[in-house]
């Protein structure tokens, strides 16, 4: 028996001996390069609880969502990792199902809206469309997970053998975890081991930070495969967990995150190439009308264009509120109303707006800073009322503007920020007043 067990010792201490020998390094490195074209498919599952406020108390509401894109891209701007980015993307699927609380809602990229431009500079991601405004929920359809073109920067760079790790970069972190800013972060990557031609790799770790406004916790389960040969990562299973806080514009929420991507190199498709590009606005400042945010109302009685600070935080049969968040800062908030028909080439007039004005629930009206016609370049009527007071107790400053249609349809905009901010709003509801318009008087 001793023998056997010298004999057994001696040959698991061989077998130990040339693993370590045969356990080659791999260079973890995928080269990326202006003009690359790859086909990339994601499909992501969502699963968790948004916390809402409900008379006195937090409900918590059931939240599920499965999304699926696939996507042929062509890189035109790209190097090391956290420098400027831009890439060229035809979306042949990009739809998404969302269910809260039993409430389904579908998105999808619109037709006229398959090719967009992706962008990250000074560690911003920017999407937009050549062909013109992307709806809110566009936007966040192609732009709320982790950004593809940055998987390359999680990679360390250098040969590692089986059982070595790596930091993750700030970068690549912030850009996978989807995070508008990062506090801190501690994620590391493992080469598990190599095997048929590939490199079986782990991410793990966590990170804080902030999204639309509200601080988030992340905690990140990834793996990966990187293909030796054609010097890549093919595909990526990534799994986060965020908690969410109550933010501005966003309720708390905790969510639970499964994302497979997966990546292939092509060769430059059709669709991708100079002629269908040669249109497309050239460097990192893209036209400001490309980058506005377009809402339809559901039952098609006015549209707007705003500026993608404004999110939309409620919406019921007749009203709309947006506010608007700079940098994690609350500066304002929009809300639209539907007014009554004035009848055929008619509006209310300012005296009986202003009356309309005073008589707001919990509104205390001060002085009138300005009132006036506005032009608007066509046959609407838009009014503009400003004036200071208090809300529900609160000092601040209100401009309400009435935009009248020839046929007599009505929106009203109420504009609300408090004096402390008033001078960072500078005008930024222009946009949404002059823009807003009433689709259906073609069709009257």
């Amino acid at each position: 028996m001793p023998r056997i067990m010298a004999l057994s010792a001696a040959l698991i201490a061989s077998v130990f001996s040339v693993t370590l020998v045969d356990a080659q390094p791999v260079l973890l490195a995928e080269p990326v390069q202006t003009g690359d074209c790859l086909a990339v498919r994601l499909d992501l599952v969502v699963k968790g609880s948004l916390k809402v406020a409900r008379d006195t108390s937090l409900v918590s509401l059931p939240l599920s969502a499965i999304a699926e894109q696939s996507f042929t891209e062509r890189l035109l701007v790209g190097g090391l990792s956290g420098q400027p980015a831009r890439a060229a993307r035809r979306y042949d699927i990009a739809k998404a199902t969302i269910t809260v609380d039993g409430a389904v809602a579908t998105r999808k990229l619109r037709d006229e809206r398959r090719l967009l431009i992706f962008q990250r500079s000074a560690g911003l991601p920017l999407h937009y469309s050549p062909a013109g405004a992307l709806l809110r929920e566009e936007l966040e359809l192609v732009g709320e997970h982790l950004d593809t073109l940055a998987i390359p920067a999680m990679l360390p760079g250098r040969e590692l053998k089986p059982g070595e790790t790596w930091d993750i970069s700030p970068f690549a972190v912030q850009a996978l975890c989807d995070l508008e800013a990062m506090e801190s972060h501690a994620m590391t990557g493992t080469l598990q081991e190599v095997r048929d031609g590939m490199a079986i790799l782990a991410v793990a770790g966590k990170a804080t930070g902030i999204q639309n406004g509200s601080a988030m916790k992340v905690e990140v389960n990834a793996r990966a495969r990187f293909d030796i040969a054609a010097g890549r990562v093919v595909e990526l299973k990534w799994a986060q967990h965020d908690e969410r806080e109550a933010g501005p514009a966003t309720p708390a929420s905790v969510v639970d995150a499964e994302i497979l991507v997966t990546r292939r190199k092509i060769d430059r498709p059709m669709s991708l190439d100079d002629g269908t590009l040669a249109a497309i606005p050239m460097g990192f400042t893209p036209p400001a009308s490309l980058l506005l945010l377009e809402y339809k109302d559901p039952q098609k009685r006015y549209e707007l264009l705003h500026e993608r600070g404004w999110s939309q935080v409620t919406r019921t049969q007749n009203h709309l509120v947006l506010r608007l968040m700079e940098k994690g800062d609350f500066l304002a908030q929009a809300t639209i109303t539907q007014w009554s028909m004035a009848g055929k080439g008619r509006h209310q007039s300012a005296g009986e707006f202003q009356a309309a004005i005073r008589k707001i629930p919990g509104w205390e009206q001060g002085e009138v800073l300005s009132s006036a016609e506005l032009p608007s370049g066509d046959r609407r009527w838009i009014y503009r009322h400003a004036v200071s007071g208090k809300l529900e107790g609160v000092e601040v400053l209100q401009t309400f503007y009435l935009i009248a249609g020839p046929e007599g349809d009505q929106v009203v905009v109420a504009v609300t920020c408090t004096p402390k901010v008033a001078n960072r709003l500078a005008g930024r509801d222009q946009v949404l007043i002059s823009s807003l318009d009433f689709p259906m008087l073609e069709e009257k």
